[in-house]
């Protein structure tokens, strides 16, 4: 029979344990040393070769503006590496690019408008926030060869203005707050996105539209919102989303299918358009979804009850649910269908507390112009008195 182990006399040799920490992710890249710095302290022209302490900028270079300095690109087109900008850059004209591999571009606060471009393969950062934040009033985020990505950091926020304002063979990638209150954005060429990531919001507070090219992907805990505007705000771009797609103003129209894994939710008189809408998620509301409705999902009408309208059909999948809130006998749940609807799967019914139906009373939860097929499960139909809810489907 053996015996696994061992005991040694003796002394025992102290190993130290060490812990060094890191930063998430692996080692963060140091900010790049600057090549040129813009000198004045009082701000002014880019163009101005004594303003900087090695002259005008030119190719390669990485160019750095120190806090409380304001610096305006007027004219001509530069490539340089990267842009370290602690204070605030004005391109109302002109092309600016950066081509860093390495380094990451940073700018406080940027102003983008007229006929100024902004672009290359690089990434820009955008981190200011408040009275720091960027503006986007016009010009161009992006070149003919572009590759690169104009990130809004989280917590940083971005103004869109102004008029129209194109998004070129680049990506957008929303991790703080964006206002977007005047001017349509057009993106051009096939590879060009716009991306509302984990924690983003594109906030839309005016009947303006995204349209031509490239996709729009709202991320998982992404937030696109139409909260202003009466009118419609339509989106052109192949669009998915496994965030938030709610419309409190107005319609948001989304100019193709749209596949949504989140959150799609209306406010009442408000308006949500797709056909079809694939929902892997939750729908929600009490307004009205347009287009044709294929749900994997749950549907639940009402914020908390109301009524959800579709004008198009309804297919609810055998694993789907409907979930229907009762508050009282005139205070409930409905969904109003303009066309078909084949059911199946799950009704859930919600009672509120110390609401018990009158024996006999009839709640109408689901209207349709012709139906097939019946829920395959009824949850929340016995209540508490020894009642219970019985479904009942006309012809």
């Amino acid at each position: 029979m053996r015996a696994l182990g061992f005991l040694r006399s003796g002394l025992l040799a102290a190993v130290p344990l060490v812990f060094a920490l890191a930063p998430l992710g692996g080692a963060q890249p140091a900010t790049p040393a600057c090549t040129d710095t813009f000198v004045n302290p009082a701000g002014g022209s880019w163009h101005i070769a004594s303003n900087w302490d090695h002259g005008l900028p030119v190719s390669g270079d990485t160019v750095c503006i120190p806090a409380g300095v304001t610096v305006s690109y007027t004219t001509g087109t530069l490539d340089i590496a990267s842009l370290q900008v602690a204070g605030a850059l004005s391109i109302m004209s002109g092309t600016l690019t950066t081509t860093s591999a390495v380094d990451d571009s940073t700018i406080v606060t940027l102003s983008l408008g007229s006929t100024g471009r902004l672009g290359g393969s690089n990434t820009i950062v955008l981190t200011g926030s408040g009275a720091t934040g960027s503006t986007w009033s016009g010009g161009t985020m992006g070149t003919p060869g572009d590759s690169g990505t104009t990130r809004l950091a989280s917590g940083a926020s971005l103004s869109l203005g102004g008029g129209l304002k194109f998004l070129q063979n680049r990506k957008l990638d929303l991790r703080g707050t964006a206002n977007w209150s005047a001017g349509n954005v057009q993106q051009v060429g096939s590879t060009t996105s716009t991306l509302v990531a984990g924690g983003g919001m594109l906030d839309v507070t005016a009947d303006v539209s995204l349209t031509e090219q490239g996709t729009l992907e709202v991320a998982s805990a992404g937030t696109l919102r139409k909260s202003g505007g009466s009118g419609l705000t339509t989106i052109e771009p192949l669009a998915t989303s496994k965030g938030t797609v709610e419309a409190l103003s107005g319609t948001i129209s989304f100019a193709g299918p749209l596949k949504s894994g989140g959150t799609l939710s209306t406010a009442s008189g408000a308006r949500i358009t797709a056909t079809p809408i694939e929902n892997s998620a939750l729908v929600r509301g009490s307004g009205t979804i347009q287009g044709n409705v294929v749900s994997g999902a749950e549907v639940a009408p009402g914020l908390p009850t109301g009524t959800l309208a579709v004008s198009g059909s309804y297919e609810q999948q055998p694993q789907a649910r409907l979930r229907i809130d009762v508050a009282s006998e005139s205070d409930y749940d409905k969904f109003a269908l303009s066309s078909t609807a084949a059911l199946d799967g799950i009704l859930t019914i919600e009672t509120a507390p110390g609401f018990t139906p009158p024996l006999g009373t009839t709640f109408t939860i689901l209207t349709a112009t012709i139906r097939s097929g019946q829920f395959a499960t009824v949850e929340g139909a016995d209540l508490q008195n020894g009642t219970s809810y019985v479904v009942h489907y006309n012809a």
